[in-house]
């Protein structure tokens, strides 16, 4: 049975003897109300951004802090940037969605030349794993056993 559901819920209310299921029903109120307002909420944050190169500032810009205030934003801003100046500080908004807080500011790294054929090779042994698997399986529907198969791969 989903108890994720208010009328699963009451569902097991209705089942329990008859003192428990006030407390049984009151969860499931609360439960559909908790349902009805898990839409998208969202809130201000202030985001703290410094950089990859703290020498020269040559890198990428990111956010390193998100504060609920304001000032503890510009408490860590203090010398946290290039050359250790202050880091800029910004008004974001953070959304809650299915029961968790998403923020902007991802530090997503590109991906270097050695990177990007690397996930080839990868992608390539993936399809090969993938490839061996629906012959062997085939191989077994066509009545082979395991140790006609061990005969094969060696």
């Amino acid at each position: 049975m989903d108890f994720t559901t208010p009328e699963a819920v009451k569902q097991v209310a209705d089942a329990l003897p008859l003192a428990s299921r006030a407390a049984v029903t009151e969860m499931a109120r609360q439960f559909e109300e908790k349902l009805k307002g898990s839409g998208v909420q969202e809130k201000r944050v202030y985001a703290v951004w410094t950089n990859t190169d703290l020498t020269e500032g040559r890198g990428r810009e990111y956010i390193q802090y998100h504060c609920e205030k304001e000032a503890t934003a510009n408490r860590l801003a203090k010398k946290n940037y290039v050359m250790g100046s202050d880091g800029r500080v910004t008004a974001e908004k953070m959304f809650y969605v299915n029961g968790r807080w998403f923020a902007p500011g991802a530090n997503i790294i590109p991906p270097t030349d050695a990177d990007n054929a690397e996930e080839h090779r990868l992608e390539a042994e993936r399809k090969a794993k993938e490839e061996k698997a629906r012959v062997l399986a085939k191989l077994k529907d066509l009545g082979i056993t395991e140790a006609e198969l061990k005969v094969l791969e060696s």
